[in-house]
Order: C-alpha cells, then structure tokens, then sequence
C-alpha cells in the first residue's frame, strides 16, 4: 500500500487518563467451546472496502472498570454522560476484557495482539524491542506516528515509544492542539497518534465533577501494597465517590474531544474506538489497587466502536472480547497487511475463526483466567501447570450468568467444562511464552522511580 494512493487522513488517538483507585483476555467470537452450548449469538458485521481510508481514533481512559461507566453499563451513578451517549452511535461490547490487569502488561499485548506473557512487563523492565508493535508496521506502511503523554509509564526506559517518531510530554485533551495537528499534515499523509493523559491516585478530582458523597477537597490517596486509605479519616466510600468523580472528569475531556472531532468534520467518517487498559478492586477480594488478579472488577473494562458513518449504531455485543482485537480491527480499516501473526481477530469480521476464548492475566503472569460466554475458568501457578507432569492444578470456575461477582466456586461441578477451559488457556500461555524473550531490565532515572512510586506502582 503506497501513501500517495490515500486520500484520507488517519489518525490512532490513545486517550489513557490514570486513575489510580479507579473501582469496579482472546478473541471476539461466535464459536463455542462443545456442541450445544447455549451461548448468545452475536451479529457478523461486514467492512466495505471504502472504509480502508478511514481515520482512526483509539481512545482508553486508564483504570477504568466496565461497571462504573454509568448507565450504559449499569450503573446507577451518571458518570459518563458523553460517552453513554457515544455508545448511541456505536457498537457496545458489554463484555471486553484487557489481557492484563496492569498497564505494562497490557499495553505491549494491546499493541502486538499477543498473549500477554509474550511482551509483558515489570515495572523494572523494558519491553523487547523486536516486538511486533503496530506502530511499526503503520510507520513502514508510511504514517507520521506521534505520541502525547503526562504519565510516567509512557517512556523510552520502559520501551513504550518504540515505533514513535514524534514524543511530548504534554496533554491535548482540552482543547482543539491536537484536532488540527491532524489538518497540519500534508495531503496523502497520515498520523497514528498515541495520547495518554493521567489522573491517577490520588484521586484529585476538579471541585465540579464532585457529584456524590463527600471525598475530602485534597483528594483520597490510598497505599497499593498495604491495601489501606492514606488520606486521614478518608473511607472506603470516600476513594468510591471520588473515584467516580475521576471518571466523571475524564469523560468531560473525552466530550471536548468528541465534540472537537465533530466541528472539524471528522467524527461521521472516522473509526472512533472508545476503551480502558484494565479496572480497578475496591475491596471485593480485600484488595485496594489492581495489577494482583484476574477478576472481573481488574480485567472487565468498557468498549465502544464506531464504525465509520456510524454504521450499526446501538448495537449491543454480548460476546466476550479482548483488547488485543484492537490491532487487527484497525489493519483491517486502513487495508494494512500485518507483519506477524494476530492472536486477536477483528471486531468488525466477515466470518470468524476463533475457539470462542477470552483470557487475561495478572502481572506477573502466574494466574490467568479463561472464559467464554458464560463460563469462567482461573488457574494458579498457571505456567508450573501447564509445563511440568504430574501437577495438581490450583483452580477455580465461576459461572457469570448467575454469579457476576464469582463468589461461588463450580469447578467440581462441571468437571468437562473445566477441562476444556483448563486445555486452551495451556495453550494459549504456552504461545506466548514461546513468542517471549528475556525482557531487559530498565534504567529508571531517579525522576522515573519517584514518579512510579507517587503513581504507587514500586516501594
């Protein structure tokens, strides 16, 4: 694909605002793992190939769990009054999961459409240069690849900026700079831009977004490894409501953004694609943080497509999802061939070809979790299973038609069932390990290490 046969521009806009006590996997399918299996069928949705010249928007609000997102995801809180409208125009995956419940795990997976084992991270670590990141592939294909970040983790010592040509420290998200950096570029070129925006713990939110409760003027800040509440005389409900008024916050920039896209008359024929990298635990488990397990609260997070025109406008997906989707859907908008293989599959496909899994992972890649439409399987010490003999698994498996909380353990009641889950997270964690290489270790500058231990992420 040449790019002076373009005509239109594209433009990847990764939209991550870190909310560091924000509360509360593989492939979109249709498939199902045994005959019979009653699972709900999904719509096929089919691309033209006029919309190969789309521009694109990638949009994710960091440590955003699916079941804070107002409304349109079933919360009783209107936290996210413009991005439930948003989902009117779009495509709603109810059921996406990150592939990770942290964001060195799941960035690398998101953007190589890989298991997250493969290209996965410590906070001490870098990622592996060879790794086939998607910004590369679109920067040989000829796209200006740019990114705008305030966060710590969007670095060069941790390996996130390989395939960019343009990198600022900055945000763009509340006004028109980064809109008409689009209609700076030339004719017949094209931009992918990566924007990540914070407003992670503690949780600080602007006076005017505070709707609920009354979370203390200084914020809620909170300790990730001891699982307690900083802030004096702060409760959990305090961190909730000013937690809620963070998401609150976010969705008021990704508006602007929205409304921008629409006065520059781009919102109609773009891809716009609206998500988070993983949620967030208020305690259902004991545990006030993420990056620690796979439950629903750390891994479910919300998912909107737009297709360009917004074509199936308010459809609703009960499938499950991945993020690591995200690569192949945009290669299939922008007619670009992919250099390595797509563990994902596109969420606007003709046909489908996946074993209707969906899997994630903690950070440290020991406990993973598998699921299909109604079935969720998890499984401990998940890579001494999976390669040694003779191992009893360490396993649970919960149903989340009729226990959305995973409270009640099933795996001794459907033996079959767990075999079948157990079998193909094996698999897929055995592909990512052979895919893996040793990771080197980061040379965090003394300026980096502060700002991941404010952010809470080191001690």
């Amino acid at each position: 694909m040449e790019a002076n046969r373009k005509s239109l521009y594209l433009a990847i806009f990764l939209l991550a605002i870190l909310s560091g006590v924000l509360a509360s996997g593989l492939d979109l399918h249709s498939a199902t793992l045994e005959k019979g299996e009653n699972l709900v069928e999904r719509s096929i949705f089919s691309v033209s190939s006029q919309e190969a010249e789309t521009p694109v928007f990638l949009v994710t609000i960091e440590t955003l769990r699916a079941d804070h997102l107002g409304p349109c995801y079933g919360y009783e809180r209107e936290t996210a009054p413009n991005m439930c409208e948003f989902a009117e125009d779009s495509i709603k995956f109810k059921n996406a999961y990150a592939p990770a419940s942290n964001t060195h795990s799941t960035i690398p997976a998101m953007f190589t459409s890989t298991p997250p084992n493969a290209f996965g991270i410590n906070f001490d670590e870098t990622v592996d240069q060879k790794a086939p990141v998607m910004t590369e592939t679109l920067r040989e294909e000829g796209y200006y690849t740019s990114a705008y970040s305030d966060t710590p983790e969007l670095n060069e010592e941790h390996g996130f900026l390989q395939g960019f040509q343009e990198v600022q420290e900055t945000s763009y998200a509340e006004d028109k700079s980064m809109i008409f950096r689009l209609r700076d570029i030339e004719e017949n070129h094209f931009s992918f831009i990566f924007f990540r925006h914070q407003a992670h713990a503690p949780y600080e939110p602007e006076p005017d977004y505070v709707k609920w409760g009354d979370p203390p003027e200084q914020g809620v800040e909170i300790d990730p490894f001891e699982d307690t509440i900083e802030t004096p005389n702060a409760t959990l409900q305090d961190a909730i409501d000013a937690y809620d008024a963070e998401i609150r916050q976010a969705d008021s920039r990704v508006g602007k953004v929205l409304t921008h896209l629409k006065e520059e008359s781009l919102y109609e024929e773009s891809l716009i694609i609206i998500t988070s990298d993983h949620g967030e635990g208020f305690m259902e488990r004991g545990e006030l943080s993420h990056s620690t397990t796979p439950y629903e609260e750390q891994i479910r997070v919300p998912l909107f497509v737009k297709p360009p025109n917004n074509k199936h406008s308010g459809k609703v997906v009960e499938d499950p999802v991945s993020l690591i989707d995200i690569p192949p859907t945009i290669y299939g908008i922008t007619d670009t061939e992919p250099e390595s293989e797509q563990y994902g599959e596109s969420l606007l496909p003709v046909e489908r070809k996946s074993e209707g899994l969906v899997y994630a992972t903690d950070p440290t890649h020991s406990e993973w979790s598998i699921r299909n439409n109604s079935m969720k399987y998890m499984l401990l010490n998940t890579g001494r299973y999976c390669t040694q003999e003779n191992v009893n698994p360490r396993e649970r498996m919960y149903d989340l038609k009729y226990d959305p909380s995973e409270t009640e353990n099933m795996i001794y009641e459907h033996p079959e069932k767990a075999g079948k889950l157990r079998e193909g997270l094996c698999k897929i964690y055995l592909d990512g390990r052979d895919l893996a290489a040793q990771p080197d270790e980061a040379e965090l500058t003394n300026e980096m290490e502060e700002k991941l231990r404010e952010l809470g992420y080191i001690e």
